[in-house]
């Protein structure tokens, strides 16, 4: 980090020169939280500052929106603005900056964020995150010193990690446990989240054994065998998700309702469990705090992301790691948990016993789902569009619960 910071500060006369930086990394090394951890650190240094995640299919209106209600806060931008009066305002807007795009993919997209961003001389900052060198290399227009290497966690921050996470410290790990632990450390290679992941599983256990450790070694070592760094960090995800209580699968299953990089607010998500009957409670418990509860575990488990907490340490806002999106969306397609169609692609696939739908897009414009969905068994409606391209909420006789996002762009009702 101190690192980071001195390369974004250390210019000499060119100070004031807008500097453009990437972090590179493969999936699941921590490239998020480190600028998510800058961005507290060294935000306040400049006049305004938006974190923008953008994902493998951004919507470039939905993004250049979302920076400018970050970049002014007190004032929401119209929804009927067009991208392009977008990209005027947030040039007029700024001046001294901050701005991170985490997540790109693509060099193409970079260019069209860029345009938006001024090249003034007022000591602006641009990061950008991705796992792709020649789009890194895009970013900082290939000046290779630009560009930070994120790499694997060394052995010693490795245990501290995880030693952390499943005991408090080290030093509070129980002797006979200390050897196998070592060698499950050592498995996890330095990925952060699959060392956090594997951690937060021997946590929730009610109590640990050599005979649960050696399974654990055991099952970690085939899954890593002959795979890639990019796909370790999923077997252990998956690893974990298939130990989770039934109640905390079907909870994180629901949220492949989304698409991938959405944030959603805690509220609101607890509220739809809540109305899916997803929460088991007896008489005379308070459904929406062990509504909480599940959240908060799934969020211990590195399952959800927090994106944004309040003064009080309190989850006002989370999303899901690519990575675990992929893994809920395999899932729930096996076991038809959740439709999501997205009605802008050329061919959808419909399915005849959908209980849980999601529509994505602009239907009236694209191929929109036959009679044999809308009259199949549908419970429960989410729609993500324009007003007057919404479905006919009539035609859903068995529907009980129903999550729109009017426009696409934040509003739920």
């Amino acid at each position: 980090m101190n690192e980071f910071i001195n390369s974004l500060t250390n210019d000499g006369a060119d100070q004031q020169q807008l500097k453009v930086v990437s972090v590179l990394g493969s999936a699941c090394l921590g490239k998020t939280t480190f600028v998510r951890v800058l961005y507290k650190r060294i935000g306040l240094q400049f006049d305004c500052r938006a974190f923008i995640r953008v994902s493998k299919n951004p919507d470039m209106k939905k993004i250049f929106w979302e920076m400018l209600l970050q970049l002014e806060r007190q004032q929401c931008p119209p929804q009927y603005c067009k991208e392009v009066d977008l990209i005027n305002m947030i040039k007029n807007y700024l001046q001294r900056y901050l701005i991170i795009i985490d997540d790109l993919w693509s060099a193409s997209v970079w260019d069209i964020i860029n345009r938006a961003l001024p090249k003034g001389s007022h000591g602006s900052r641009i990061i950008t995150t991705t796992q792709i060198e020649d789009v890194a290399f895009r970013c900082c227009r290939y000046q290779s010193e630009l560009v930070f290497e994120m790499k694997p966690l060394d052995d010693d921050h490795s245990r501290k990690l995880f030693f952390n996470k499943l005991f408090g410290s080290e030093s509070d790990c129980p002797e006979q446990y200390k050897e196998i632990l070592n060698e499950i450390v050592e498995i996890c290679g330095g990925l952060p989240l699959a060392t956090v992941s594997i951690a937060s599983l021997l946590a929730s256990q009610p109590a640990l054994t050599i005979d649960l450790l050696t399974y654990i070694r055991q099952s970690l070592s085939s899954l890593f065998s002959g795979n890639p760094t990019s796909e370790r960090t999923r077997q252990a995800l998956k690893l974990s998700f298939h130990n989770l209580p039934q109640c905390l699968k079907t909870c994180l299953l629901y949220l492949c309702m989304y698409q991938e990089g959405y944030t959603f607010y805690k509220d609101d998500l607890v509220k739809q469990w809540m109305a899916e009957g997803f929460i088991d409670s007896t008489e005379g418990q308070d459904v929406e705090k062990i509504a909480e509860s599940y959240l908060n575990q799934l969020t211990s488990r590195r399952f959800i992301q927090p994106i944004r907490i309040n003064f009080n340490n309190e989850v006002v806002s989370c999303a899901v790691h690519g990575v675990v999106h992929d893994i809920i969306v395999q899932k729930s397609a096996e076991e038809n948990f959740v439709v999501a169609i997205d009605c802008n692609e050329e061919n959808v696939d419909l399915y005849h016993k959908a209980r849980r739908l999601t529509l994505f897009g602009n239907p009236r414009y694209a191929k929109t789902p036959t009679r044999s969905i809308i009259e199949s068994q549908v419970r429960s409606l989410a729609f993500f569009g324009l007003f007057e391209s919404m479905p006919s909420i009539t035609e859903f006789k068995f529907l009980r619960v129903l999550n729109l996002h009017i426009s696409g762009y934040g509003t739920s009702v």
